[in-house]
């Protein structure tokens, strides 16, 4: 559908669509009339052969992941399975799906200096509102943790979804259902549509009505 929808028209307004479409699967799904959503069936894979990416004494190289709860599947909302499949498909013949100029690896160094921290500053003419300055990159785990908190995601699903250690007695005998895959993705979404649109002014102006 993303492919037929991309070249007749805006890319928000494919976007638009596709996140309608999805959530209409998703009350679908909620009323018992489809097994599953297929919208939200994009995912990520480890691939064994080229492994993960990592840093050591200033040289990258390709390797196993830190821990074995590093290899899962992490499911998207609608939001962002579309974002990230558009990015893909601008660069359809890269190796790896983020990736500097000409198609390097980032060093954390490069990543924060080119990325991070312009992101954080934030760019008036692009619209784009300013982000916490302290803001750390292994924040954004906790920040998504405490949003999982706040929408009531069952404790087994948030040790999953992060790639937590299962420690108590019910977290060993507790497993995750699509129901509860569905419901986090949707308060997701719905995270997206209510705060993800923010602009520059539209920023600046609750802080002046703040202060």
């Amino acid at each position: 559908m993303n492919k037929k929808l991309r070249p007749t028209m805006a890319d928000k307004s494919a976007q638009d669509i596709l996140v309608l479409f999805s959530m209409i699967l998703g009350e679908a799904v909620d009323e018992g009339l489809i097994g599953a959503n297929p919208c939200r069936k994009l995912r990520i894979s480890f691939d064994p052969d080229f492994g993960t990416l990592h840093e050591v004494r200033g040289r990258l190289e390709l390797g196993q992941p830190k821990t074995p709860a590093s290899v899962r599947t992490v499911h998207l909302p609608p939001f962002l399975a579309e974002e990230l499949r558009a990015h893909r498909e601008r660069n359809p013949d890269a190796r790896f799906v983020f990736t500097g100029a000409g198609g390097g690896l980032y060093r954390r160094s490069n990543f924060r200096r080119r990325i991070w921290l312009p992101a954080l500053a934030g760019d008036e003419k692009k619209r784009w509102s300013p982000i916490n300055q302290d803001l750390h990159f292994h924040d954004l785990r906790h920040t998504h943790e405490t949003w999982l908190i706040e929408d009531h995601v069952p404790r087994i699903m948030r040790l999953v979804r992060l790639g937590h250690k299962r420690k108590d007695v019910d977290d060993i005998y507790s497993h995750v259902m699509d129901q509860m895959i569905e419901d986090t993705l949707k308060a997701l979404q719905q995270r997206w549509e209510q705060d993800g649109g923010w602009t520059w002014q539209e920023n600046t102006a609750v802080g002046r009505e703040a202060a």
